[in-house]
């Protein structure tokens, strides 16, 4: 047994040698930087075992906070959002002569004459709407009943235009004869 520990310790005394040479050329500032290296790398190791630590304690205290919150309030069922797009929307069908009154009064502020209106209600199939259909003819200057249209769209949102025809009596003509095709959408029910 003394034998083989005396071989390794022979063969160990080159290298042990050469470690002596190679720390008394690096002098003070070398071993300095061996140093300040070895305590980066003991830092290192002990940084990210504390690092690794808090994060668990983070993950663990989230875990807690997630079970204690209240609960979230349910999101309403697609139908359930569906129904009150529809009622926040569009006006009720019972508001019909309503609406085609304010179509008239607002006529006669921007002096434009409604000859009749006719319209036919069908109901939107899949939907709880129905579909008015007015053709309404008007008389007036043409930028008058521009102006009367774009006001009656901007006013009622549930109403578009479909089509609008216009004949002028001659080529001087201020007033002009408009059909108006407009669609208006209303609630079923009350």
């Amino acid at each position: 047994m003394g034998e083989g520990l005396g071989a390794r310790w022979a063969a160990l005394q080159p290298a042990l040698a050469m470690l002596r040479r190679a720390g008394l050329r690096a002098g003070f500032a070398g071993w300095a930087g061996l140093g300040v290296l070895a305590v980066a790398a003991v830092l290192g190791v002990v940084g990210d075992a504390w690092i690794a630590t808090q994060q668990e304690a983070l993950q663990q205290q989230r875990a807690r906070l997630q079970r204690s919150a209240a609960p979230q309030r349910a999101e309403p069922a697609p139908r359930a959002r569906l129904e009150a797009y529809y009622t926040e929307r569009f006006p009720p069908a019972s508001a019909l002569s309503e609406r085609l009154s304010r179509i008239y009064a607002m006529a006669v502020q921007h002096g434009v004459e409604v000859r009749r209106a006719d319209y036919r209600s069908v109901a939107e199939r899949a939907t709880p709407l129905q579909r008015v259909a007015l053709v309404v003819p008007v008389q007036g200057d043409f930028p008058s009943i521009y102006r009367w249209l774009g006001a009656v769209l901007i006013d009622l949102p549930e109403l578009g235009l479909e089509s609008i025809s216009i004949k002028r009596g001659g080529s001087e003509a201020s007033v002009v004869e408009a059909e108006l095709r407009l669609v208006m959408f209303l609630r079923e029910g009350a």
